[in-house]
């Protein structure tokens, strides 16, 4: 909760909104690496990536995101 709390105090003096994430989205792929946390680093590279198609001209492809991710070892 502490930490929470201090992530929240630099994003609001920065401006920067705090986003949401399903951690349990995975886009129906399997990754390479073990453990819970490596699914959760991925449901966050995810959702990034929608943020980014959402807000920039960057935009990636359910598609990319699930052939990049599959790749990583």
């Amino acid at each position: 909760i502490e930490a929470r709390r201090g992530v929240e105090e630099v994003a609001r003096d920065r401006s920067a909104p705090i986003v949401p994430f399903d951690r349990t989205k995975s886009l129906g792929l399997s990754i390479g690496l073990e453990g819970e946390h490596q699914r959760e680093n991925a449901a966050v590279a995810i959702r990034t990536a929608e943020l980014l198609r959402e807000t920039s001209p960057f935009s990636l492809s359910d598609e990319k995101i699930r052939a990049g991710l599959e790749k990583v070892s």
